[in-house]
């Protein structure tokens, strides 16, 4: 069965591999509080608190064109970095493994241009893998040897990989065609490949499949590329992709880990092995994904049909935070600030804020969720 057409992050409205080439200029935004002094022969390292705190879909597009015109070709998304330095795809990393995003298609007024709302997806793609504890490098410039250099990362690995393609193959930046032997040696901590170029199912099957490992999961498709929000409806959808699906290894985050239960997964305190109630999960993607998502203070607990949010430190449920869907639920707890977060509470129906540490709900109210995250930004400068 053909695999689903499902990513996308560059309008396409040709497929040639002949693009002219246009510099790109951009005017720098007053709002976006990020340096780009710097060496630019050096990868530029961003903490990943940016993409929360300080960007948004338009400021990010006018810093991407500012760093491009400074000579950047790859931009580090990372918890752990909030300087420049030297990057090295063997550098060990204590969050959920490295995601890269790598552009292949070179930039012309005819051709494959970068629209302003695609930069809003390009964004929020970015933003969403961060929440997941992944180190998101973006590559603006992406080479044959880039995709090598990928290809041989050490840490656990998921690659995007945009270009022009047909269905032979797949090009880089240089409208180099990536030959298929670049599979052959694949590091076990790459784990899936997205490739994101016309009629890249075809080209996947016929000719790169025969030196793709079992252990690396792939994503393509079979027609055009035309539609640059479907990288950002895929994260949004876990019934179809799962950032964990192949991991390599057991996944521990803030003293959480998910260990066999029967036939199903649950999630444990780590040290002490004691399980966080007595939810399971069918599989451990997607218990993972839940330890992925959690902080020091919370984690999101399914309950029959919904989802609570659960004080780890005090090991209950938080009453009244009961939430459709994990998404919503894990969207809220990414929204900790001061190690509190706000719920509505029914006696009043107005939202107050949980005290991480002493489980306390504030007496101070408010009518409006925003209004609410306000005041815990405050707290938190």
């Amino acid at each position: 069965m053909k695999l689903l057409a499902l990513l996308a992050l560059i309008t396409l409205s040709a497929c040639s591999v002949n693009p002219s080439q246009r510099s790109p200029s951009s005017i720098l935004s007053e709002s976006t509080r990020i340096s780009l002094d710097g060496d630019a022969r050096e990868d530029l390292h961003i903490d990943a608190k940016v993409l929360k705190d300080d960007l948004n879909g338009h400021s990010f597009r006018e810093f991407i064109l500012q760093a491009q015109a400074r000579g950047y070709g790859k931009i580090v998304f990372d918890p752990n970095y909030s300087t420049f330095r030297s990057f090295s795809m063997t550098d060990s990393t204590s969050i959920a493994g490295d995601f890269f995003l790598l552009i292949g298609t070179k930039f012309s007024g005819d051709d494959e241009t970068i629209r302003r709302g695609d930069y809003d997806d390009v964004y929020e793609t970015a933003r969403r893998l961060s929440w997941l504890k992944f180190r998101v490098i973006i590559n603006l410039v992406a080479s044959v040897d880039d995709l090598r250099s990928a290809l041989a990362n050490r840490n656990p690995t998921i690659i995007t990989w945009t270009s022009h393609g047909n269905e032979t193959g797949f090009y880089d930046f240089n409208q180099i065609k990536v030959p298929p032997s670049i599979f052959k040696n694949t590091s076990p901590s790459v784990y899936q490949f997205i490739l994101t170029a016309c009629n890249g199912f075809s080209a996947m099957q016929d000719t790169y499949k025969p030196h793709i490992p079992a252990t690396m999961k792939y994503w393509s498709w079979d027609r055009l590329v035309y539609h640059p929000t479907d990288l950002k409806k895929l994260l949004e959808d876990n019934t179809i992709w799962n950032p964990f699906m192949h991991y390599p290894g057991e996944l521990t985050y803030k003293n959480l880990v998910c260990k066999k239960s029967g036939e199903r997964y649950q999630i444990t305190h780590a040290r002490e092995l004691l399980p966080i109630g007595g939810g399971t999960y069918d599989n451990v993607e997607n218990c993972n994904y839940i330890v992925a998502n959690s902080n020091d203070h919370f984690v999101c607990y399914r309950e029959g049909e919904k989802w609570q949010i659960y004080n780890k430190k005090h090991r209950k449920v938080i009453a009244g935070t009961a939430f459709d869907n994990n998404y919503d639920c894990n969207s809220r707890i990414s929204n900790t600030y001061a190690k509190k977060v706000c719920r509505r509470v029914a006696s009043d129906d107005k939202f107050h804020f949980i005290d991480g540490e002493t489980n306390v709900v504030s007496t101070e109210s408010f009518d409006g969720l925003n209004a609410c995250y306000d005041h815990l930004n405050t707290l938190s400068e």
